[in-house]
Order: structure tokens, then sequence, then C-alpha cells
């Protein structure tokens, strides 16, 4: 039987599974954000209001 591994290898593991994941849905949805702000043209009708 082996001994567990200690107790801060298995956080460690466990924050670089989360914050990949993270990183990874994060990305995700910022690309579906800015593909339908482009696609509606929101962005552009904000860009002009902020220049204006």
């Amino acid at each position: 039987m082996q001994d567990d591994p200690p107790a801060w290898e298995t956080i460690a593991v466990m924050l670089a599974w989360v914050g990949g994941v993270t990183a990874v849905l994060g990305s995700a949805v910022l690309l579906v954000v800015t593909v339908v702000a482009l696609s509606t043209g929101w962005l552009r009708r904000k860009w002009r209001l902020r220049k204006s």
C-alpha cells in the first residue's frame, strides 16, 4: 500500500488543475462574448458613443 502524497502536494495539484480549467473556460467565454459583440455591432456602437 502506497503512502498518501503530502497535503501541500495534493493542494498544489488541485490548484493547478482548477487554474487550468478556469483559464480555459475564461478564454472560451471571452471568445464567445467577443464574437457575439462583434456580430451584433454592439462593440462598434459603444465605441462610437465613447469617441463622440
